[in-house]
Order: structure tokens, then sequence, then C-alpha cells
């Protein structure tokens, strides 16, 4: 079915979009994303084609309605709207083509035209861009402001319409994807681009190079300037005169030398560690540059201490306590990008704090020392390490308390390393089938690995197994409050233990451990089991069994913790009075303390959950005495509530 047309020009304030318009019953009309591209092309360039229109019918406002060109028509009038752009009106007349009166005819040209335009392909819009470049003397800006896109689109299109021609056309044949084609764009020469197609098609027989197989090639052997790496070493590296392959994307430009770049790596974190040695006053400064947890593990550690300042140091690390407790109150009314502010101020404080209130001992800084290590992202600084040869037990040359004797090795003896390790591989294996028919010798060294690691004072690194525990984090050191009174729980339990045998040698340790009798081994255990529970809130809690035990042994947190002023001081003012209004039903209180100093809040609050008044509800009093963060909770036990599947979608629902 064919139609013809009549060409003639219409003022823009006579069209609108046609009720027979096949997108015109979506009633979602053109997003501004949708429209701004179109428009900027229309203000560069021109209407490049005319709209589809037929006669609007009777008693609609304008003469004429589009039925193909809706969006082009919105862009004209974004264009009309706005006076930044000259020549551009509600009177300014168009291009358009006037289609048949037929309702049949206008509706199928309407969907033609939609719904059989072949969007263009990829690499044909990258190479579009570079031949404007080439040949229209079109510059990135004046792309950009054609097509309404960011000049960073423009030059990553450029860059990928200039990849080698072998790789485009493997593109085309279907034989490499776009997202693998865009990965050759990491270089930007061309020949380097080409070697490492050959070198990867050679490792993919059927001619299908994965994506992924193309970012590792380039990223195991080339570093951007805008990669971590590149930024942390690209100071060195300039100085030192390393080549730098230009990238139309500046921080897409290759650091070329290797060498250049391990030097300048081993320069930036020796200055690192130094500058940390030095602001600590500790003894000697190292890198790595990657983590070598074996030689991490020979070191020993020792710990900032408290120490006593002077009346201006103190005043100093008070005002700034007092501007962390401002900041505290800023918070809530605060908008994101200023609480992200105060917060980055909050945490610069504390650390300012510490390094006033705490230090290395003079003993501990002068023989202890900073290693700084690249993570592959960033510097990491381990402080406080004190080197092999320098551990307190260097000396004594003991190993889990027992002395370790220089064996003579007679030569028939010296096995190579691989035969060895057989060896031992069998020796080993065989001890362990007599050891896993042996129930009583077997738990009774599993106990004592693990109770002896966790109770000891310092940390016990077992050879002879790979049983490991050890003592979760339990809080700031310097305790106090709540915290001080469940550590001081703590010390009670333990000075009731049978402990006698703990500091004695290896093996006296271990025959004093297995003459215990079962109770006394019963409480041991529970205590050692105890220290290895790791901090956490309600939320995070994930682990089904660590349900199952809470639930068990505290459904009630109050039973023995109290909230104290050191706790709630902690909170901000706004939190106060929340939880004095809405959690106790206090809301009298908290509006008479609304106006009060947040330390005299506090105080108050201290006193009740200490003491409740007389004076209070019933409702109030029981609400006083349960109160508990609901983060601090523990879950409450169900009916029936025995298997695994139910606790962790309880779990869920709680979190």
């Amino acid at each position: 079915m064919k139609h013809s047309f009549v060409s003639r020009e219409i003022a823009l304030k006579d069209v609108s979009l046609h009720p027979l318009n096949v997108r015109a019953a979506s009633g979602s009309g053109y997003s501004e994303s949708d429209i701004a591209p179109l428009a900027a092309n229309i203000a560069e360039c021109g209407l490049l084609q005319p709209l589809l229109v037929a006669p609007m019918p009777k008693g609609s406002k304008v003469s004429w309605g589009v039925l193909a060109g809706g969006r082009r028509l919105a862009a004209l009038e974004t264009l009309a709207q706005d006076k930044s752009v000259t020549g551009f009106s509600k009177s300014m007349k168009l291009p358009c083509r006037v289609v048949p009166e037929t309702e049949a005819a206008q509706v199928t040209l309407s969907y033609s035209e939609n719904a059989l335009q072949l969007p263009m392909d990829a690499l044909d819009r990258y190479e579009a861009f570079a031949s404007m470049q080439t040949r229209d003397g079109a510059d990135v800006a004046r792309i950009a402001r054609t097509f309404a896109i960011t000049e960073r689109s423009v030059k990553e299109a450029l860059r990928l319409g200039n990849i080698h021609p072998g790789i485009r056309s493997a593109h085309r044949s279907g034989n490499l994807s776009l997202e693998a084609l865009k990965g050759f764009d990491a270089h930007p020469d061309p020949e380097v681009q080409l070697a490492a197609f050959t070198a990867l098609s050679e490792n993919h027989s059927d001619g299908s190079i994965p994506h992924y197989a193309v970012a590792q090639y380039f990223r195991r052997r080339f570093v951007r300037i805008g990669d971590k790496l590149g930024q942390f070493v690209l100071q060195g590296y300039t100085a030192a005169g390393g080549v730098i392959t230009v990238d139309l994307i500046e921080e897409d430009s290759v650091l070329e030398d290797a060498g250049l770049i391990e030097t300048a790596l081993r320069d930036g974190l020796s200055d690192a560690a130094e500058a940390r040695r030095e602001a600590l006053g500790l003894s000697w400064s190292e890198y790595m540059t990657e983590f070598d947890y074996d030689a991490l593990s020979a070191y020993e550690n020792v710990y900032v201490q408290p120490r006593d300042i002077d009346a201006a140091q103190q005043a100093t690390a008070d005002k700034m306590a007092l501007r962390m407790e401002e900041i505290e109150d800023l918070y809530d009314e605060a908008d994101t990008e200023t609480e992200w502010a105060l917060r980055d101020e909050y945490d610069a404080l504390s650390e300012q704090i510490d390094e006033i209130t705490s230090g290395y001992t003079e003993e501990d800084a002068a023989r202890s020392g900073v290693i700084a290590i690249w993570n592959g992202h960033s510097v990491v600084l381990r402080e406080g390490l004190v080197r092999p040869e320098d551990r307190a037990d260097t000396e004594a040359q003991t190993q889990n308390g027992a002395d370790v004797a220089t064996i003579d090795i007679p030569v028939q003896d010296r096995w190579a390393a691989k035969l060895s390790a057989d060896m031992a591989h069998v020796r080993t294996r065989a001890i362990a089938l007599s050891l896993a028919q042996s129930p009583e010798l077997a738990q009774d060294l599993a106990d004592f690995t693990l109770i002896r690691s966790v109770l000891k004072d310092y940390p016990m690194y077992n050879d002879g197994t790979t049983i490991r525990a050890e003592v979760a984090s339990r809080g700031p050191e310097a305790s106090t409050g709540s915290l001080q009174v469940l550590e001081e729980g703590f010390a009670s339990l333990r000075s009731t233990l049978a402990l006698d045998w703990l500091e004695a040698d290896a093996e006296d340790a271990f025959a004093g451990f297995r003459a215990l009798d079962t109770a006394a081994r019963n409480q041991l255990r529970a205590f050692a089991v105890a220290q290895t529970l790791k901090p956490s809130l309600l939320a995070e809690q994930r682990d089904v069994v660590r349900a199952v035990v809470e639930r068990e042994v505290l459904p009630n947190l109050r039973d023995v913790w109290t909230p104290d002023e050191a706790f709630l001081g902690r909170l901000t003012k706004a939190a106060l009075l929340a939880i004095l209004k809405d959690d106790l039903g206090m809301g009298a209180n908290a509006e008479e303390m609304c106006k009060s100093k947040k330390s005299e809040l506090v105080g108050f609050m201290g006193k009740l959950f200490e003491a409740p008044r007389a004076t209070l509800t019933e409702d109030q009093r029981s609400r006083v005495v349960a109160w508990c963060p609901s983060a601090m909770q523990a879950l409450p036990a169900q009916d029936g509530d025995t298997n695994d599947g139910e606790i962790g979608r309880e779990l869920q629902n709680a979190a």
C-alpha cells in the first residue's frame, strides 16, 4: 500500500501530537533525558527530517497533528521556550509532509516510522564521532554539544573508534563482543592493542575472546594515571622522567616503565612509613610492596598506653571533646553533605585526642617500628611492630613454653624438601589415624589447645595442630560504666577457675590440665568459649546457632546490664529526649528538659534507670525497668521454634 504526500511548511504554534499517533495513548510523554540530546542536535544542525502530519479532528485547538515525529516536536517546543537559543519560536515554520486523510493510512504510517527504525550499531556511533572529528573538523566540545552528552562520553567514543582496524573487524564479524572490544582501549597505542589481540587469540582458539580476559591482560601489564597505583606513584614517576603514553582522557594515560613504577612505589611507601615512624616516635620503618602474611606473623605487637599529659595538653583535649559534643548535637539537623563533613571532623578530633592522651612507652618505642604495605588499592600502615630478632623471647628460643634443642641432622637424613614433605604427611596421617580412634586423648588435646590459647595472657601459636581460638574484641581497654561492671564479673568468675596448670611449660601444662576433674574442665571450657564471642548487634546477627545460644543463655539483657551515664552520654540529645518521651512514656519530663543541657539530661536519665522514682506510674516504671536499645536485645524464644530454617527467617525479619 503506497501513499502520496504533500510537502508544506506549518507554524509550530499550529501543530500538536495527533490522537492517532501510536505513542499518544501512553500518556507518559517524553522525559527530559529523551528530549535534551535531540534538542541539542536540532539547535546545532537544524531539523533534519520533516514531521508527518495530518489534519486534526474538528474542535481541536490546532489545525495539524503529528503522526510521526512527536519527540522532534517536543524538542522544538523546548527550543522555542529557551530564550538563550536564537532562531526558534512558536511562529517558526516547520517542514512537514501531509499524509492521506484515511484513519488506516494514518495509523499505519505512524506505526511504521516508530517501529521500524534500526538503531545504529555501537561501533557505527563510535566511528561516526571519529569521522566528524577528522572530516568535519568538529572538536570534542562541539560533538558533545551537538548530541547533549558529556565530553568524556565523546572521548570514550573517539577512543573506541580509533581501536586497531583488525580488532574492530573481529567485532564486526561477530567474533568479539562489544564489551571485549571496549577492553582493548585500555591502551591508546593501536599496535599494543593488536599485540594483545594476537596473544589472547592464541589462548582462545575458537576466536571468541571473553571481555574479562582482555581486562586481565591489560591490568597485569599496564598502569593508568587514574588507577589507585597510578595516582600513588605519579609524582615520583614523572620526577624520574618516566614515559607516559597520552590518552584522549588524561586519567587513562598509561605509565609505560614498569621499573620506574616499582621504584616510585617503593619510595612512596618508604616515605609514608618514615613519616608515620617520626610522628609516633618509633625506632625504625620498613615497607612491603604487597602483603606477606608469613613474614608479618613473625613480628610481635606492642600497643599505645595512656600517658601523663600537662595542663596545656589536657586543655587542648578538653576543647576537642567539647567540639565533639557540639557535633553530636548538630547531626540531627544536618543535611547529608553537612553530616558527612561533621563525621569527618568528629573522626579527626577523636584521632587527635588519642595522639595527645596515649602513646608508646619509651621501652616499646625503642624496639618497635612501622611497616607501610601496598594492598593493591592504598597504603596500609602496620604500627607498633617488633622485629623477630628484637622480640623479648628471642634469647630464650622457646616454643609453647618448651626449650627447642638445636638438632644436628646426619647426612643420610638430610632429605630433599619434597621428599621431607611427603614423609611428614605419611608420619602424621599414621598418628592421626590412631588419634581418631582415641576419643579421650583427642578431647584432651582439643580442650587444652583451645582453652590455653584463650586464657593465656599473650597469644599462643600452636604449630602442632590447626586448632585455633582467640579472644574476641572486648571493647575499649580502659572500659568504664556498664562495660566495666561486666568485665568485673568476668574477673570474678576467672578467680574461681583452676588455673595452676596454665603457666607451666607446655608438657607439664598438658599433664596438669589432664589431671583436672570433669567439673573444673567444664568451667574452664565455658569461660574460654565465652571469650570467643564476636561483638554484634541484633541487626548484624546472621549466625543461627549463635542466636539459639543467645536465647537460651540470656533472653533479657537487662538482667545483667543497666543503661548508665557513661552509655547515655554517648547518645545525642535528640535521641535521649525521644527515649524519654516515646519509649518511657514520660512526655512531660521530655518537654520540661528540652531546654536543659545535655549533661543535665544524661544525669537525670542515669538516676532514673539506676533507681526508678516512686512517682512513676506503673506503666512508666515497667518501661524504665525493661528499656534496652533494640539493637542490643536478644531474640525472644518462640514456642515450637527448634529448627535452623525458622530461626534464619526470624533473624532476617528482625534485621
